[in-house]
């Protein structure tokens, strides 16, 4: 896997999996994840503390041109946001994202250490955690009919709930959603993540 080097940000997440692995967190990751009205992807979500963390991915073949565009919506989510990076783009990203952005880099010997925590996410909005979340399971946590609802309007009921309980449902949606695939990861993984791994975490339904 070293071939791939830092050229790789499917390399990199591997490597930001068993450093997270490493320290023993209680936490569950997903590949991949659909989130927001715009159906955007964030590269890994990380379920920890009951807390959601996105990961955004830099390799050294990525630009940063989209990365203040992708760190925006993140915050509109997630609980807390992080960069995965490379040292070539350390200062650039640490000039362009917010002191509440977490910042991870990967060095040439592969090793990886945090430079900077993420901080709580207070601004996030009601409506964009709501189009993160299956119609289909937001129909059934509130008892509501898909036949008399389409899936935008069972978002419009639950917009003037507080956004805790919201924020709770996608915590909820996500532990259904990436559990057994996470679990299943563990049993398969070895000792090392390799970027075959990656697609087990990957999950096998999006937003509807």
């Amino acid at each position: 896997m070293k071939l791939f080097g830092l050229n790789s940000a499917e390399y990199i997440k591997c490597k930001f999996i068993d450093f997270m692995l490493s320290k023993n967190y209680e936490l569950i990751i997903g590949n991949e994840l659909m989130y927001g009205i715009k159906r955007k992807l964030v590269d890994l979500v990380v379920l920890k503390n009951n807390k959601i963390f996105a990961v955004e991915i830099k390799s050294n073949s990525d630009n940063l041109n989209r990365l203040k565009e992708q760190i925006e919506e993140y915050k509109k989510v997630f609980n807390y946001v992080l960069v995965v990076t490379t040292e070539k783009f350390k200062n650039r990203i640490l000039d362009t994202v917010s002191s509440d952005i977490g910042v991870y880099i990967i060095e040439a010997d592969l090793s990886l250490h945090k430079i900077r925590s993420p901080r709580i996410q207070n601004d996030r909005n009601k409506i964009e955690i709501l189009y993160s979340i299956n119609a289909k399971f937001l129909s059934k946590i509130g008892h509501y009919s898909l036949q008399k609802y389409n899936a935008d309007e069972i978002r419009l009921l639950y917009a003037n709930k507080r956004i805790s309980y919201i924020q709770e449902i996608l915590l909820t949606y996500l532990l259904e959603k990436y559990k057994d695939r996470f679990n299943l990861f563990m049993r398969e993984r070895g000792i090392q993540t390799h970027i075959e791994d990656l697609e087990i975490l990957s999950s096998s339904f999006q937003i509807e």
